[in-house]
């Protein structure tokens, strides 16, 4: 699980430094250079929140976790594989059987192949 809230962290650095480039370069900031900010600082204010269960949140927290999800399509898809895969731990699993354990963690993976910081995980 480490690996795995390591690639969702590392879809939000690289969602980071991609806004960063985005920004007029310059001293001066436009409109939309607010915004980006904006956005950068929620994505660093939730950075820790994603490797939790949503439960644990508090109410603010899951406002601004809502407003990244919103804006960032990739980043709610990295928690929700880092969510999926944990399931995969559960107790309740542990009455299953062996050939659904890995056709539920084969799964989980081909899903999180589809994002490049999970090819590591996979």
């Amino acid at each position: 699980m480490k690996y795995v809230y390591g690639a969702v962290g590392e879809v939000g650095k690289r969602i980071v430094k991609e806004l960063q480039n985005s920004l007029t370069k310059g001293k001066r900031r436009t409109a939309e250079d607010q915004k980006l900010l904006v956005q950068i600082e929620r994505l660093r204010r939730v950075a820790h929140a994603l490797t939790q269960l949503a439960d644990k949140w508090n109410s603010e927290m899951e406002e601004t976790i809502e407003m990244v999800f919103n804006c960032h399509e990739e980043l709610k898809k990295a928690y929700q594989i880092s969510q999926d895969l944990k399931q995969w731990y559960d107790i309740g699993n542990r009455m299953k059987t062996t050939a659904q354990l890995i056709g539920n963690l084969h799964q989980g993976y081909l899903h999180a192949a589809s994002i490049e910081e999970f090819m590591s995980v996979s």
